[in-house]
């Protein structure tokens, strides 16, 4: 198993880009650095002038690709008795196109559509939420429902299709 050494990131760094928080506006950092292609891991250790922290850090993993591709992670939590995750990873130079995710009962009935109009793209993780209900806003009954994920890139589509388990 690969090791990791997390080194800090300085605000003073030319990697770093921030803004003070206002009385209308939060803080904000944004970390632009210049990485390989791989598997990464960023964790944020954070504390204030009083040296208050929270009990456990921040922690994204990432991956950085020259080539544009659309890599689909496992909806979770499969079962669910509340929402269901879905994630989708887009890598490459540019944001995806499109996507167009659909629930179904077994019987073939669309129980639920998200697209582009309910979420803004973009380069890395895209996470969407199905909080078990129908077009109406009905919770759906306990049992198992079908999804189909399809990620529009470059002129590309790239679709995951699965189950989904409900407890109610």
């Amino acid at each position: 198993q690969a090791s990791c050494n997390f080194e800090p990131i300085y605000f003073s760094s030319d990697e770093v880009e921030w803004t003070p928080a206002t009385a209308t506006d939060d803080f904000t950092i944004e970390f632009n650095p210049s990485l390989a292609e791989g598997e990464y891991q960023l964790r944020l250790e954070i504390q204030d002038g009083s040296s208050n922290q929270p009990q456990t850090p921040y922690q994204a993993k990432f991956r950085v690709s020259e080539n544009d591709a659309v890599a689909f992670d496992e909806p979770y939590p499969n079962p669910s008795s509340d929402n269901v995750f879905y994630r989708f990873t887009a890598l490459g130079q540019i944001a995806p196109d499109s996507f167009v995710l659909r629930v179904y009962t077994l019987d073939g009935r669309l129980v639920k559509e998200f697209t582009q109009a309910n979420m803004g793209l973009h380069i890395g993780t895209n996470e969407l939420m199905w909080s078990g209900d129908d077009e109406q806003g009905t919770p759906q009954r306990a049992g198992m429902y079908l999804y189909r994920l399809s990620v529009a890139m470059s002129g590309k589509a790239y679709t995951r299709n699965g189950k989904i388990i409900l407890q109610r």
